[in-house]
């Protein structure tokens, strides 16, 4: 039982981290974002600063993709309080019993396979597009050192 709490704390804990760690990144693509917006105001339009508009892109997907990533984990917490509820008999719109507690087992084993690759999916976009906007924008800058 002592183990089991230890591991709900655990589990707890990673799942904040992660989120603030997602969160850090969104707010890192803002950011990004409006200091290239910054940067792009004083700028006439020219093929060598494509990589500064690849950037922006890259970042507003990446920002994109932690938001939806966010409102999946939400959904995820929501869709297993509502059955663990169903399962410990507080919802009264179910009752006790095996049947309804084996069905919501399986339901919860489907939406943990579903959503495992969905979440999975958005984090890598999350990550990966925010360091190719770091990459377009380290070649931007040195188009401006040679230019």
């Amino acid at each position: 039982m002592e183990d089991s709490k230890k591991r709900d704390e655990l589990a707890f804990l990673y799942m904040q981290k992660q989120e603030k760690y997602i969160y850090y990144i969104i707010a890192l693509d803002v950011a990004c974002i409006g200091f290239s917006f910054d940067k792009a105001l004083k700028l006439s339009i020219n093929l060598h600063h494509l990589p500064l508009a690849l950037a922006i892109i890259a970042w507003s997907f990446s920002a994109l993709y932690g938001i939806k990533l966010i409102q999946e984990i939400m959904g995820i917490v929501s869709k297993n309080i509502f059955i663990l509820d169903i399962q410990n008999g507080k919802n009264p719109n179910y009752e006790k019993s095996k049947v309804v507690y084996e069905s919501t087992e399986k339901a919860l084993k489907e939406i943990q396979n579903e959503t495992e690759i969905k979440t999975t999916g958005y984090a890598k976009n999350l990550y990966y597009l925010f360091f190719i906007g770091v990459i377009l924008i380290g070649i931007w800058v040195l188009i401006q050192m040679i230019y």
